[in-house]
């Protein structure tokens, strides 16, 4: 079973792919939709929009792998992990 894992500075949350409802995009920054209603919002006025849309179309396409999304890595802010 695939996992994702959202790394912001010193904290690291880890949970599995299926916990996973929705990735949105919002005016500054970008918002985790979890199971039962857990929701992640990083707010950072300076992201850049492609930072975003790279955020969730990688979450709306990869449903089967290991996704680790580093919020503080602008230039590659999602690595799919095809080892798991």
């Amino acid at each position: 079973m695939s996992d994702i894992t959202i790394k912001k500075g010193s904290v690291t949350i880890t949970c599995a792919k299926s916990d996973l409802m929705e990735v949105a995009e919002t005016h500054d920054g970008v918002s985790f939709t979890l199971k039962g209603n857990l929701q992640l919002y990083i707010t950072d006025p300076y992201m850049p929009q492609t930072m975003k849309q790279s955020i969730k179309v990688t979450a709306d396409t990869y449903g089967d792998k290991k996704l680790i999304f580093d919020l503080d890595n602008q230039r590659r802010p999602v690595v799919i992990d095809a080892t798991k």
